[in-house]
């Protein structure tokens, strides 16, 4: 039951830190930066609620899927990966 219960708390922190990070994209091109990964930004330039629902259901599948495989490093790796380029994100916006 940890195990599962570890699952599910690494798949909300990748949720959530992806949900975070378009978040403050959308703080940041208010503020007049730029979108660095040109996937996103062609996503952005198409609409706001496309950019949003992609950003949020794209790793909502991804977790579910691994949440079902029983991934747990991998759901590591990216909840870990994810926090981190949230964390340089919100930094970004607060000290630069």
């Amino acid at each position: 039951m940890k195990s599962r219960k570890l699952l599910i708390t690494l798949a909300v922190i990748f949720v959530l830190a992806n949900a975070a990070d378009i978040l403050f994209t959308w703080y940041a091109l208010r503020a007049g930066g730029t979108e660095l990964n040109p996937i996103m930004a062609f996503v952005i330039g198409s609409g706001w609620l496309r950019a949003v629902a992609l950003k949020v259901a794209l790793p909502a599948v991804i977790a579910l899927v691994l949440v079902r495989l029983r991934r747990r490093a991998m759901l590591a790796v990216l909840a870990g990966t994810f926090t981190l380029i949230t964390g340089w994100n919100l930094a970004g916006l607060l000290f630069f």
